[in-house]
């Protein structure tokens, strides 16, 4: 009898890849009357009436990845029987969640994290979504993340193996915009996942591969402060040190750097010299790599009219060689391949340029306070004066798409494409931690209707769940404790933790945490007490409870010993 369920199963479920992809609009994840008796704020999988309620052929997809979404040990040890059910629905295996835009391998990847989930049990799902075809290098549009993306992130390093092995290591260098348009290693050098970085050193990830910033993966490492309490945390930096020096010196840079700009033009769908479009102009691509003018990968372009800025030469080097004014210079991530019934009139900044705008292409936006999606279109229109923004919607509240009377702006699905001057268009910023573990209370309005037009931050509208009453939880212990130097993200920044301990201002522990930008209170320094150093604005005095690492919360991470 198991074994015919079993195949039952398996006919219903091969056939998951020929089905229309869907995205499925966010729902309340459902939960028992003898749960909510208990003032339990989220799903408990191994409650008899949660059970039922799983089972129920009238539980739909969207609340199944509403409760997949709880970064509970509940959950995400019961990853694989959750799965299980959306698939028993019928679904499309490259389905995704509406609120999110994950599929199930990218809930999977992160499952396992440490303290929360099971290694063995997201590894068994992993493959088994694999078999079923499932696109290993999909990415998230809310965090710009691919599955191998995530599992680095949480350090998990059986299912990052599985991910290479599976793609063939095909992507490895992927780009990942929320971290500076970094590969995985970058990742997981920022978040000290050494067991990742070493597989994917093994695996052929280049050590040499640069960010948005200019840095590579090993200047990405934290510096950790010297002392008897980060012995933890010193002792992986040194490792993550050692592996890339040693990568670094094994490993020609010229053929890696070349290795690095074909790889990167494939993943946009580009090859030297055929025909692409930049700001509206076309011309031949003839230069892809790093610049002595700017950090990050650029793209040299010889126009097909005098439209451009000089002759394939900056600041006396020659990059390639053209007539004069038909060359331009302009970020890879802004060229496209040429497309001659796509009409592109907007102007973006180049090298020559010090005009810049907040909003660029692919940025995640809130369109007039309520609705998300990504721009995809900035420039002049002809229905109208000005300077417009195109935005595919995630949801299909939209009114074209990309079209509008003839003309094509941007492509995307019908109902998904909206335009909006500049300013009815905000930037949604948001916290990976808060992204990749979101726990809503509730979604009875939608998330869109309670977005302040002064607060584009999108964890805004999600608010955080009462996590109570977990003398219910599995017995999940953490075996790692937060210690100076880890990586950490607060207020949807990242920083580096240069202080744990008690403070003069306040009462209990306090986290000293240096942002990576300028966007803090003070220098280390408060009420003329240092306590740590680092840049003016840089600095942020924070309570644990406010800070997560590797999606955990940092008041579940400190060593008894501050208590």
């Amino acid at each position: 009898m198991e074994d015919m369920e079993e195949s039952h199963v398996e006919n219903k479920h091969k056939n998951l890849a020929e089905l229309s992809i869907r995205s499925h609009r966010a729902a309340d994840p459902p939960i028992c009357s003898e749960c909510k008796e208990l003032d339990l704020s989220f799903f408990d999988p191994t409650c008899l009436g949660c059970r039922d309620l799983l089972k129920n052929p009238h539980t739909t997809v969207a609340e199944i990845f509403a409760i997949i979404r709880q970064w509970v040990p509940q959950t995400q040890q019961n990853i694989d029987i959750l799965v299980e059910e959306i698939l028993n629905r019928g679904i499309n295996i490259n389905d995704r969640d509406g609120l999110t835009d994950m599929n199930l391998l990218h809930y999977v990847a992160k499952s396992g994290a440490i303290g929360m989930g099971d290694i063995k049990v997201s590894s068994k799902v992993a493959r088994m979504l694999i078999d079923k075809r499932i696109d290993v290098n999909a990415k998230c549009r809310w965090t710009d993340m691919t599955p191998l993306h995530l599992a680095v992130y949480f350090d998990i390093e059986e299912v990052v193996k599985i991910l290479l092995e599976a793609s063939s290591s095909y992507d490895i260098d992927c780009r990942c915009k929320e971290f500076d348009n970094g590969t995985a290693l970058h990742i997981g050098c920022m978040n000290l996942s050494a067991k990742s970085v070493k597989i994917l050193l093994e695996y052929g990830s280049s050590p040499y591969a640069q960010n948005s910033l200019g840095k590579l993966p090993i200047q990405c490492i934290p510096n950790v402060e010297l002392s008897e309490n980060n012995s933890e945390a010193e002792h992986l930096a040194l490792a993550l040190k050692n592996e890339l020096t040693t990568a670094m010196k094994d490993t020609d840079p010229n053929i890696e750097k070349q290795k690095l700009n074909l790889a990167t033009l494939h993943a946009l769908g580009l090859e030297m010299h055929e025909k692409v479009t930049v700001a509206g102009k076309v011309g031949i691509l003839r230069y892809c790599g790093s610049t002595n003018f700017a950090s990050g990968q650029w793209a040299g372009i010889e126009l097909d009219k005098p439209l451009g800025k000089n002759d394939g030469s900056i600041n006396g080097f020659r990059y390639f060689s053209c007539p004069p004014d038909h060359g331009i210079f302009a970020p890879l991530t802004r060229v496209n391949k040429y497309n001659k019934n796509c009409v592109a009139r907007f102007s973006l900044p180049d090298s020559s340029s010090s005009v810049s705008t907040d909003i660029q292409l692919g940025d995640r936006v809130i369109v007039a306070g309520k609705n998300i999606g990504h721009a995809r279109y900035i420039g002049p229109t002809e229905f109208a004066s000005g300077s417009w923004i195109g935005v595919e919607l995630i949801d299909p509240v939209g009114k074209n798409n990309g079209t509008v009377a003839g003309t094509q702006y941007f492509q995307c699905e019908p109902k998904h494409g909206v335009f909006a001057p500049r300013s009815k268009v905000q930037l949604a910023n948001f916290n990976i931690s808060e992204d990749l573990d979101l726990n809503e209370d509730s979604l009875t309005e939608s998330p869109r209707t309670t977005i302040k037009k002064s607060s584009p931050k999108l964890n805004s509208m999600l608010p955080k769940p009462k996590v109570a009453n977990l003398d219910r939880t599995l017995g999940v212990q953490l075996n790692f404790t937060l210690t100076v130097g880890m990586s950490v993200f607060v207020n949807n920044e990242m920083g580096v933790v240069r202080f744990i301990g008690r403070v003069d201002f306040a009462d209990d522990i306090w986290l000293g945490v240096e942002l990576r930008k300028p966007n803090g209170k003070n220098d280390g320094t408060v009420e003329g007490k240092k306590y740590f150093s680092c840049k003016p604005l840089h600095g942020l005095m924070v309570r644990p409870s406010k800070a997560t690492c590797r999606g955990i919360n940092c008041a579940q991470l400190i060593d008894l010993k501050f208590r």
